[in-house]
């Protein structure tokens, strides 16, 4: 036994520690191996992580909350680790560990390790009771809880949280509402809403003093008709001139609420004006509404689009199927942009190569990071930029200028290895297209931060049209985008 505790006190692999700790659980000695954990500082770190996760193995190890909770504020990052992980699996520590953490909140309220241990222990309702405590009293922490309500996958939720929630998003200062609006959006996925939360974000959607962004994400915790102002409101945040995340999260709520006839033919008329990234979003306001003349004018807003490539072929025809023939017939001539051979594009690539005056790199770093081209708000150069995309840091030094153009102007050509789109069709048979940015046992997280339960999935297939969508070319002239490609070689 002292040999192996010997060997415990060096530096130890993985592997190692692994034996060692097998060692200990087989020679069954609990009171030998808890000495390990109570000589404190005298004992290294490494030592007391070892002891640690044997006596917790073995079966009369009689490891104790009292033991664990004093590891859980140790300097010592994976022994700290390690006590997390075990307090964790331990629900009848839950009164105890839950009087650590409320005196966490009155010694150190902003103690940014607290979100990440609460995080741990949101499943049990003394913590939950614990949170909707603290949101309540307008802790220094709540911005932080209520990211952690965000980000947890519970299906069920205390049912004073809607209230609680709708309370911050009222608060005056936006970041706090900001985070109450993704709080209510998650508690929201799991049905447990009420009549606050929909007032609160009617009242921020509501108030000019707010900012622009707010307001925007705001709306989209909307379900229901929107009055002309907000309608106004979102529409002239599909302008060019607003950043990209405006015009997405603006085309988003357009997207999913219910619209009148009236407004959806004025959507219609705008069409022809909204980029790449917002005209697919765009068609699903169109969805509930299959008249004849709304049809036409839909129609005719696409056949003026010129970035119509973005919305996949396929989302077009199933999308008309619902109209009257002469509709159908109408968009049929849509349909012809889609049956480009292979021949036909490599023409297109030729031609469009050719015609490219020289480039500027500095002019082309203004247009990634532009609002035309949005080119940041998915895709990172150095620690700046969106997560959406692949990193292109480097990507001048293993892309050519015809590779470069091609991934513009046909980006589903190919896919970087990891970010493959995927559709996710749910039981009640609606489509769900993404890169899957998290994946739990029990969800899947998109990167539109729609969250889909595993038990609402029934099936999960390959996608072969790539989120970043086409017609970008057509947002730039030939000068703009001959700079943006000259920025893009110039990354090594």
């Amino acid at each position: 036994m002292s040999a192996l505790v010997a060997a415990a006190n060096g530096p130890v692999d993985r592997a190692f520690e692994h034996s060692l700790v097998y060692a200990l659980i087989q020679i069954d000695d609990p009171p030998q191996t808890r000495g390990m954990l109570l000589a404190g500082r005298t004992v290294p770190s490494s030592a007391r992580r070892v002891g640690l996760i044997a006596l917790d193995q073995m079966d009369n190890g009689g490891l104790s909350a009292e033991d664990v909770i004093p590891l859980l504020s140790v300097t010592d990052a994976r022994l700290k680790e390690t006590a997390n992980w075990i307090a964790a699996h331990h629900s009848d520590w839950a009164d105890a560990l839950m009087a650590y953490i409320s005196s966490r909140f009155r010694e150190a309220p902003s103690d940014p390790e607290l979100p990440a241990q609460i995080a741990k222990y949101i499943q049990t309702p003394q913590m939950q009771s614990l949170v909707t405590a603290q949101i309540k009293d307008r802790s220094p922490a709540r911005a932080n809880l209520l990211s952690v309500i965000a980000d947890s996958n519970l299906k069920t939720v205390p049912k004073e949280w809607p209230s609680a929630i709708a309370g911050q998003m009222r608060d005056a200062d936006d970041n706090i509402a900001r985070a109450a609006i993704r709080a209510a959006r998650a508690v929201s996925r799991t049905n447990r809403t009420d009549s606050s939360m929909r007032e609160a974000a009617y009242a921020i959607a509501t108030d000019t003093r707010r900012g622009d962004d707010l307001r925007l994400e705001a709306l989209g915790l909307l379900s229901s008709d929107l009055d002309d102002s907000l309608f106004k409101f979102a529409v002239a945040h599909l302008d060019s001139s607003h950043p990209p995340m405006q015009r997405i999260n603006a085309a988003s709520v357009l997207g999913k609420v219910t619209l009148s006839e009236e407004q959806l033919g004025q959507l219609a008329n705008r069409l022809p004006e909204a980029g790449p990234l917002e005209l697919t979003r765009l068609l699903s306001a169109f969805d509930g509404h299959a008249t004849e003349d709304l049809g036409l004018k839909l129609v005719a807003g696409l056949k003026q689009s010129k970035v119509l490539t973005a919305v996949p072929a396929d989302a077009l025809k199933t999308r008309f199927a619902k109209y009257p023939e002469s509709v159908q017939k109408s968009a049929a001539e849509l349909m012809t942009v889609f049956n480009a051979s292979a021949a036909d594009k490599k023409k297109r690539l030729d031609e469009f190569e050719a015609s490219l005056p020289a480039g500027d790199s500095h002019r082309g770093h203004l247009i990634f990071n532009g609002t035309k081209a949005a080119c940041a708000a998915c895709h990172a150069v150095g620690y700046l930029g969106g997560q959406v995309g692949p990193d292109l840091t480097r990507i001048g030094s293993i892309r050519t200028q015809r590779d470069l153009l091609e991934a513009i102007l046909y980006p589903s050509a190919s896919f970087v290895r990891s970010f493959e789109p995927m559709i996710v069709t749910t039981k009640d048979g609606e489509d769900h297209s993404g890169l899957v940015r998290k994946e739990t046992s029990d969800s899947l997280l998109l990167v539109t931060e729609e969250k889909i339960l595993r038990n609402d999935i029934k099936e999960i297939r390959p996608s072969t049209v790539s989120v970043m969508p086409e017609g970008l070319e057509q947002q730039l002239t030939r000068q703009e985008m001959s700079d943006l490609v000259a920025f893009l070689k110039a990354l090594k």
